[in-house]
């Protein structure tokens, strides 16, 4: 019996490796394509799919919204490293990915994906110059990866990341005029949407709140361009602006099917943003606490630092109002706990930090 049970489970995962696919997902809400991806680059995707023998089909990649690797049909090295990336091990994943992109044995889809994970990683540790150098070896092995815009984004953000205006605006252009060339108009919108960054960090919030508004509505970048809004509403302090903008988008986020915590997170801080200005502290302190958790789901965002460092911040003020001995201490804690955890996430760097310290200093 020992026998036949283990003979049934060999067969069962045996029949499961031997139907795992690769998967093709379509930005129309296309079902799922399964299939074997043998080549692929921004304008097409060249999959198999059995049908009594394989046949050989083409996917168009503009309307294609990701693929997504089949982990059985990959390489021992390709999963450590997406293991130790989906842990935020980002060092472990950078090294593995390396070697999978020169592994002779490695499909095209494995070393395309894991060219494009370097980049995500050196980004996602805070090193533009690394995330940059990426980039720059992804393009040089495969100009017309499926990858090429995100690398592109990417490349902007990091040239934002590191403060260089020459490199930001360059990026941008080179992306929105091959987004015209190529007749990719989604790259000519990330782009634009991109552009409002550069017009943030130049301090130019009214600019960039016309360009974030231009594209709020688009289905390809309104959730990029409702976070920016978000953003320089803030900055400009219309406070009541801000109000209408995340209460609106908070009702918009209940009704989708699928949750955004990136925009969600936005919306919760702006919306603790504009309690924080009306002295409503632990109405603000729940509203950012909204996006502090989502971490373990999501991993780094601009936004969920911003949770994070406001949520302290929010600790130190209702620590420095409290009368009661315990709840001060209590709330003060709190306070340092979410210091350590965005230093900890963040570095010593974030923009939240200072504001922070001086916030748990100033209760005593």
């Amino acid at each position: 019996m020992k026998n036949l049970i283990g003979a049934l489970v060999f067969l069962a995962i045996a029949a499961a490796q031997a139907t795992a696919q690769d998967l093709i997902r379509y930005k129309d809400g296309t079902p799922d394509q399964e299939c074997e991806i043998v080549a692929l680059s921004y304008r097409q995707v060249d999959y198999e799919i059995v049908v009594g023998n394989k046949v050989r089909q083409q996917a168009d990649a503009k309307k294609v919204a990701e693929v997504i690797v089949d982990r059985n049909q990959s390489t021992f090295e390709f999963n450590q490293a997406s293991s130790a990336m989906d842990a935020g091990a980002w060092d472990d994943a950078i090294e593995k990915f390396e070697r999978v992109k020169r592994d002779p044995r490695a499909r095209d889809l494995l070393k395309q994906t894991a060219a494009i994970n370097v980049v995500r990683c050196q980004y996602a540790k805070d090193n533009p110059q690394g995330c940059l150098a990426a980039i720059q070896s992804l393009r040089q092995v495969k100009p017309e990866s499926f990858f090429y815009r995100e690398s592109a984004e990417f490349e902007i953000k990091a040239c934002l990341s590191k403060g260089d205006v020459g490199g930001a605006q360059a990026a941008v252009s080179a992306l929105e005029s091959k987004g015209n060339t190529e007749n990719m108009p989604d790259w000519a919108k990330a782009a634009d949407v991109l552009r409002g960054g550069l017009l943030e960090m130049q301090k130019k919030w009214r600019e960039a709140l016309t360009i974030y508004r231009k594209y709020a509505g688009d289905k390809d970048a309104g959730d990029d361009a409702k976070i920016g809004e978000l953003r320089c509403l803030k900055e400009t302090a219309d406070w009541a602006g801000l109000n209408v903008r995340s209460e609106a988008i908070l009702g918009e986020l209940r009704n989708r099917k699928a949750p955004n915590d990136r925009l969600s997170t936005a919306a919760y801080n702006a919306h603790g943003e504009v309690n924080m200005n009306g002295g409503k502290i632990k109405e603000a302190l729940l509203d950012f606490m909204q996006g502090v958790a989502v971490f373990s789901r999501s991993g780094s965002s601009r936004e969920h630092e911003a949770a994070v460092g406001r949520a302290g911040y929010a600790c130190s003020r209702i620590a420095l109002k409290e009368t009661d001995p315990n709840k001060k201490a209590l709330y003060r804690q709190r306070a340092v706990d979410l210091r350590a955890e965005l230093e900890g996430k963040y570095g010593k760097n974030s923009p939240f930090l200072q504001e922070l310290i001086k916030g748990i200093q100033e209760v005593k």
